[in-house]
């Protein structure tokens, strides 16, 4: 597939573990779509893969919504990535398998034909999903690497971590400063707490 998005920037939500561990060692951790709420879709890559083993990671090319944050990380994090910056490198620590990405197409059911569309089932989805605008990247392999399926992150594809509003403001300023001593003067002013449930300046278009 190897198609980049349209977008200069992509949108990962996830824990604030999977973060402090991005941060410590750049990388992302690829994950095992039998695990995936979604089934219809783990069988879609599950079915491109055969007997082999599988494993996605999946960004979105729209900014912040409170829909993701319910989803994805309500007590986590988004981070906005530069595209290009993290698509260059983002196969740095792989030895074996298959790297593929790219953006996910939206099919009616009635206008999915498998014979024609079988090379690109990992990416595709339900047309009902189409609002996600989501971009994925999956890797395809005889064996995993011993910790585990994972892509290399440059530091410097990291344009900034937001914070879920759903974190107490207080443990959401000791988290930044566990983010500062990690990564040092990396991430200086890119580190922000997110003000969708509670935005202050929303709130004075009523009583300025």
């Amino acid at each position: 597939m190897n198609k980049v998005p349209n977008s200069t920037s992509l949108y990962r939500y996830t824990s604030i573990p999977v973060l402090l561990d991005m941060l410590q060692n750049d990388r992302l951790f690829l994950s095992n779509p039998d695990n995936w709420k979604d089934k219809t879709d783990a069988h879609f890559l599950k079915e491109h893969s055969k007997s082999k083993i599988v494993k996605a990671l999946c960004f979105f090319e729209k900014n912040e919504t409170s829909h993701y944050w319910e989803l994805y990380a309500k007590q986590g994090c988004m981070i906005t990535f530069n595209t290009k910056l993290l698509l260059a490198n983002i196969d740095k620590k792989l030895s074996n398998g298959v790297l593929e990405y790219g953006r996910i197409s939206y099919k009616k059911q009635n206008k999915f034909k498998y014979e024609t569309q079988k090379d690109k089932l990992p990416f595709i989805k339900q047309l009902r999903y189409k609002g996600e605008k989501e971009f994925r990247i999956v890797w395809t392999g005889e064996k995993e690497e011993k910790e585990g399926a994972s892509i290399y992150i440059e530091p410097k594809s990291i344009e900034r971590i937001i914070i879920s509003g759903d974190i107490k403001e207080e443990l959401a300023k000791s988290l930044k400063d566990v983010i500062y001593t990690i990564a040092k003067d990396t991430f200086d002013g890119k580190v922000l707490y997110s003000w969708l449930y509670d935005n202050k300046v929303w709130k004075k278009r009523i009583n300025p």
